[in-house]
């Protein structure tokens, strides 16, 4: 073999090696992808000062990380979902301004490849005929506390008019049907207002600005929907109305829910077939309430900010659906300020009655009778319960006798002569107090049956061997015993 054919061959050995070592050493297909983002609605429509939404989707081979959405320098995130919805405040704008909106989406691969995408938001003012206007709250997601602490013991509106100032007699607020005159700002006070507000104002001169408050007391407390009338200064009638909306005052330090036990149970834990179950919320600004078991909503009470105070409810369930074993009952509440109080207790289920059997050589009780015949001189009795509590027998004869938990128990019956017959009674009680009996009356036999007499119609014998001419044979056999069960034929051959 010359020089060269040797090299091309080590070359080929060398190839061959490196392509077989490649199928067990080729790595798992990984994800270098971004995930794929879609918005809704595209773009989003935003107010000057109001709440807008939008939805954002995600989709990646390697599922959702998280969701963040940012706009005017505040962001919100959401985990593990594959969608979200988003709220933001826009701004106060006195023309149309343009905002950028920023989503971005992580997927959940070792990479967590990012892709983000950026939407050009209008904040559009809101104009009638006559006034442009703009309406805020001293805290931009209208949820209040109470107590008050500092100078934060009232809601206060801002009511800022861009234009048709010269169209108007007066503004209210109107509060749950209740009117509150607002009065206008001073120079000074407007200054103060505009250093809250988004500098974009700056751009839109006020022509007047107003402000009516609300005060942060014990009997304000809850959910509250408000509005903005705006008057005629010609005749005094109403030129505009705006758009109805919420603010909120919570009250963190009587948020509080109470779950009553099941009943009935046994032995403190355990549950059979139907239960109820009370439970009480207060929560002046509940946002959700509901009753859970295992983690799953079973009822939902309340899915929208509602004033709920000391309110009881009862759940009825029936367990015979639900797999045995222990379950976590519980109740939730969560205040639109996204506080949480929970309450919960585990039970466990149990709907099955302990198995309780005799049986000799494996045959079972025939009612409420066993035999026993020569050998062996004993009988089981097999008992099992998953939620064994306590069980008990009488005495079989001479012989003192317990049961063997969740196993079977031999119990001797040689001291009853053939016919003589003995009671034996046993229990078993679970810890859902369900309760299997055992009374049988055990017969010992010793004599086997007796075959009296055989009669075969239907046979020839020809050279001392048996045949039959027709397709029926007639056999009749005269048997005794006292507790005869059955009586066979067997037919061997061909």
């Amino acid at each position: 073999m010359t020089k060269g054919r040797l090299g091309l061959l080590l070359l080929s050995v060398v190839v061959v090696a490196f392509a077989l070592s490649g199928c067990f050493l080729l790595p798992r297909v990984e994800d270098h992808t971004p995930p794929a983002i879609g918005i809704s609605p595209s773009p989003p429509v935003a107010y000057s000062g109001q709440d807008f939404s939008f939805s954002v989707t995600a989709n990646d081979p390697s599922g959702i990380y998280y969701i963040a959405a940012t706009f005017n320098g505040k962001t919100e995130r959401a985990t593990s979902v594959n969608s979200a919805t988003f709220n933001f405040m826009a701004p106060v704008v006195g023309k149309a301004t343009p905002y950028q909106l920023e989503v971005t989406a992580v997927d959940n691969s070792k990479y967590h490849n990012s892709k983000t995408q950026t939407y050009n938001v209008t904040v559009w003012p809101l104009t009638t005929g006559t006034v442009t206007y703009a309406v805020t709250l001293n805290k931009p997601n209208a949820i209040y506390t109470y107590p008050a602490t500092g100078n934060q013991g009232n809601v206060q509106f801002i009511i800022n008019v861009f234009g048709g100032a010269n169209n108007l007699k007066g503004v209210n607020v109107f509060v749950d049907g209740v009117s509150i005159p607002a009065t206008k700002y001073s120079f000074s006070t407007t200054a103060k207002v505009k250093s809250n507000e988004s500098a974009s104002v700056a751009s839109s001169p006020i022509e007047v600005s107003y402000v009516a408050s609300y005060p942060i007391i014990e009997k304000n407390v809850g959910p509250h929907q408000y509005f903005v009338a705006f008057y005629s200064k010609k005749n005094g009638s109403l030129i505009e109305q705006s758009t109805p909306a919420w603010f909120y005052i919570t009250y963190p330090g009587t948020q509080k829910v109470v779950l009553g036990p099941a009943t009935p149970t046994h032995n403190s834990t355990y549950v059979t077939g139907s239960i109820s179950i009370t439970a009480t919320f207060t929560d002046y600004t509940s946002n959700y309430e509901a009753f859970l078991v295992d983690g799953t909503p079973w009822a939902t009470l309340v899915n929208e900010p509602t004033k709920v105070v000391n309110q009881g409810h009862t759940f009825n369930i029936n367990t015979a659906s639900m797999t045995e074993g222990p379950h976590v009952f519980e109740i939730v509440d969560r205040s639109i300020g996204g506080k949480e109080v929970s309450a919960s207790a585990t039970y466990i289920v149990d709907n099955t009655p302990p198995v309780l059997r005799a049986t000799y050589k494996g045959i079972p009780s025939i009612g409420n009778k066993l035999y026993v015949g020569i050998s062996p001189t004993t009988f089981d009795v097999y008992a099992y319960d998953k939620y064994w509590m306590t069980s008990a027998a009488t005495t079989f004869g001479a012989q003192p006798f317990s049961l063997n938990k969740n196993a079977t128990t031999t119990v001797h019956a040689e001291f009853l002569s053939n016919g003589e017959s003995g009671t034996f009674t046993a229990w078993v009680k679970d810890f859902a107090d369900h309760v299997a009996t055992l009374t049988l009356k055990v017969v010992r036999d010793t004599i086997p049956p007796k075959v009296l007499s055989t009669k075969i119609t239907g046979l020839a014998t020809v050279g001392g061997v048996p045949y039959s001419a027709s397709t029926t044979i007639t056999v009749e056999a005269s048997v005794t015993d006292p507790n005869l069960k059955s009586v066979a034929f067997e037919l061997d051959g061909p």
